[in-house]
């Protein structure tokens, strides 16, 4: 079987996943060497970008870079595949939160205001773009088609949903000042951080979204050659 166009998402978006799994990974054996501990339970995701400068950082930075526009195609293909204007928009929304990961790697949390605002528009962003890609999705395909897309979709956006919603919580954001933090004081760390937990249950249903996205497709542009292999012995 032949590679052809169709296929450069799909391994882009393999490869995208496994850069970034590395890169995560990576990083926080760096941090534990470094820091001495790292805890799911209480540490946030986008401290191990920062500070900028150590290995540690650059390692997580520029594998949440090349992943994020690795795995951009990935949604291209989706949005052809459904083929509808919520579709489409989805994948506008797509392009804002790629943009807004890309731009978490070059500001990391040691210039917590311009990640704040990168952050903020890569969470909203991919928050409504997960949620018009799985209604599309089901209101063209059913449920049936591919119920595990519907689920992680459902599940991404009940975590973006819920970190957001402690976030402005803990954080005593307003939707007139998203990128200023009014409570400093909720960045005493506790043994469980509810934030940082919810934070990595993005990132978990993100990997999780994107990975049953990619199997989907690739089993499409199976059944696809499949069916025009049959055609032309008949």
């Amino acid at each position: 079987m032949g590679i052809t166009s169709k296929h450069v998402p799909i391994w882009l978006a393999f490869s995208g996943l496994m850069i970034q799994a590395c890169g995560i990974g990576v990083a926080i054996f760096v941090f534990k060497n470094t820091n001495g501990s790292y805890s799911f339970l209480n540490n946030f995701v986008s401290e191990l970008g920062a500070p900028r400068h150590t290995m540690m950082a650059q390692v997580f930075n520029w594998s949440i870079i090349i992943s994020s526009i690795m795995l951009f195609p990935l949604m291209c293909s989706l949005g052809a595949h459904i083929r509808t204007k919520l579709s489409y928009i989805a994948l506008f929304l797509g392009f804002c939160a790629m943009a807004g990961a890309v731009g978490c790697g070059f500001s990391p949390m040691d210039s917590l205001k311009p990640h704040l605002i990168t952050a903020m528009t890569f969470f909203w962003a991919w928050m409504f773009a997960v949620l018009l890609f799985t209604v599309a999705f089901w209101r063209k395909y059913s449920f049936r088609e591919s119920p595990v897309i519907v689920i992680a979709g459902i599940a991404a956006m009940i975590s973006c949903i819920l970190f957001l919603a402690v976030v402005f919580n803990a954080f005593h954001m307003s939707s007139s000042t998203p990128f200023e933090i009014k409570n400093p004081q909720a960045f005493k760390r506790p043994a469980i951080w509810d934030v940082a937990i919810l934070e990595w249950c993005v990132v978990a249903t993100l990997f999780a979204w994107n990975f049953v996205t990619t199997l989907y497709l690739m089993k499409q542009i199976k059944g696809t050659r499949s069916s025009e292999a049959t055609g032309q012995m008949e």
